[in-house]
């Protein structure tokens, strides 16, 4: 709890005269953060679908195992004050392991099905700078990974994740998104460090491009690293459609494949803005 309450002193010390944002702000697509909480009062949820299929290399008579994941990933935010939100998240996971080997003549295949409520978790997230002339956007927030069970880990004793992130306007069009996080638990030696950054293109009036990079270390402390890029479409200020595709294994042999198509919205009582 004294996280939340440093982050929400942090929060409360800046202007309290924020405004109200006349478009919808997302997470979505991406791996970053966005800086800019929802508001206050307004309730804002970020789904979509996803898919993703690793094929490990073969060799010999082994043809290397083939790893498909489809489901349904949502967030939910909600503004308690005008730079600070809390939110929920939550994945559904489907997943479908393939193992493959082969002689001469045949070719064996068995598969090995799950489904699973992989991931849910709890934040909060307090902007604490608006941009203001060189000075960008800034936020930091704790996630808080509820204990699950997923691959055969149980996580019973994750510490709250840390985020910082930023937006910074270039040119009064274009932005930049950075976001870094950190989190440990006792099944890591070392930290886990994530790092991400979007870049973002105005496209039409209403849409926009998006190339995204990141790198983090993963269960066995090696370092991977993601390509991605998307295209989002606000059709109201409140409601946006989006979608993105990438690869999750840039450093090694680009055979790990994901995409994502997602909506989100928001709802809020108009007489108070």
């Amino acid at each position: 709890m004294r996280y939340i309450l440093i982050i929400a002193l942090l929060a409360l010390n800046t202007s309290i005269f924020a405004q109200f944002r006349e478009s919808i702000q997302t997470d979505r697509p991406g791996q970053s953060y966005n800086a800019l909480t929802v508001g206050k009062n307004v309730f804002q949820v970020e789904s979509g679908l996803f898919g993703s299929m690793y094929e490990e290399p073969g060799y010999e008579n082994f043809l290397g195992n083939r790893d498909q994941k489809t489901g349904f990933v949502s967030s939910i935010r909600f503004g308690i004050a005008e730079r600070i939100e809390v939110s929920t998240d939550f994945s559904l996971l489907r997943n479908e392991i393939t193992y493959r080997q082969t002689n001469k003549t045949t070719t064996a295949e068995t598969s090995d099905l799950t489904n699973s409520l992989s991931a849910w978790r709890i934040g909060v997230r307090a902007n604490i700078l608006e941009q203001k002339g060189w000075r960008p956007d800034l936020a930091v927030g704790v996630i808080y990974h509820t204990p699950w069970v997923s691959d055969g880990f149980e996580y019973t004793d994750n510490l709250p994740e840390l985020i910082i992130t930023s937006n910074h306007s270039i040119a009064g069009k274009y932005s930049l998104n950075p976001t870094l996080s950190v989190f440990y638990t006792s099944i890591y030696e070392t930290p886990n460090l994530k790092g991400s950054m979007n870049f973002v293109i105005p496209v039409l009036t209403k849409g926009g491009v998006f190339l995204g990079a990141a790198g983090y270390n993963d269960i066995e402390d090696k370092w991977r690293g993601i390509a991605e890029a998307g295209f989002y479409y606000q059709a109201t200020p409140n409601l946006q459609f989006d979608f993105d595709f990438g690869f999750d294994d840039v450093l090694t042999s680009f055979r790990s494949v994901y995409g994502n198509l997602g909506v989100s919205f928001r709802i809020y009582n108009k007489e108070e803005k």
